[in-house]
């Protein structure tokens, strides 16, 4: 998939997650070169990575900014790393940043952690399963955050060579099939 796609697709979405006073700026990189993922699962983390950045400015308004691009190697460690292996070779990324209020390093070192929220009670999973999500997808995510300078996440993927063009066969001018079922729908 093409992150400058999925976050194009999402866009509408990721505007209405935001506090009023807030707005979101995005910038997409063009031909990007593909990744290897799954789009319900990053587009959960898209989500909750733009929900995070506008309850982190608050009720006073800001701007969260997500850009899409490409980086070539070799990749700067960066402010905190949560301990996973830098992807190799060209990577693919996808970044929220925010101008709220940003994070101490006591904070960023528990963020990852299941259950620690600097939220009301019961919520605190979102940055682990993250975490979790883009691991699974061979990725990274590097974190810069300091006190009342905002905070960016940076998503990195391993970028895959561009597929071969497919060819779309159009059905025969002669084929009148038709399909037929139920659609289940479940909120």
């Amino acid at each position: 998939l093409d992150l400058s796609v999925l976050v194009g697709d999402m866009r509408q979405l990721l505007e209405s997650a935001v506090a009023r006073r807030s707005t979101v700026e995005v910038s997409l990189a063009e031909d990007l070169p593909p990744i290897q993922g799954d789009v319900t699962q990053l587009s959960q983390v898209l989500l909750n990575l733009t929900t995070n950045a506008s309850e982190a400015i608050g009720d006073g308004g800001g701007t969260i900014w997500i850009r899409t691009g490409l980086l070539a190697p070799p990749l700067e460690t960066p402010q905190d790393w949560p301990g996973e292996p830098l992807p190799q070779g060209p990577t693919t990324f996808v970044e929220v940043e925010d101008d709220g209020c940003g994070m101490d390093v006591a904070t960023r070192n528990k963020i990852f952690d299941p259950f620690f929220t600097t939220k009301f009670a019961g919520r605190g999973l979102g940055l682990a399963g993250a975490l979790g999500i883009v691991r699974r997808h061979a990725g990274a995510i590097e974190i810069y955050s300091d006190p009342g300078a905002g905070t960016r996440f940076r998503l990195l993927f391993p970028a895959m060579e561009a597929p071969t063009a497919t060819v779309h066969v159009p059905p025969s001018p002669g084929s009148n099939w038709r399909g037929f079922g139920a659609v289940l729908v479940v909120d």
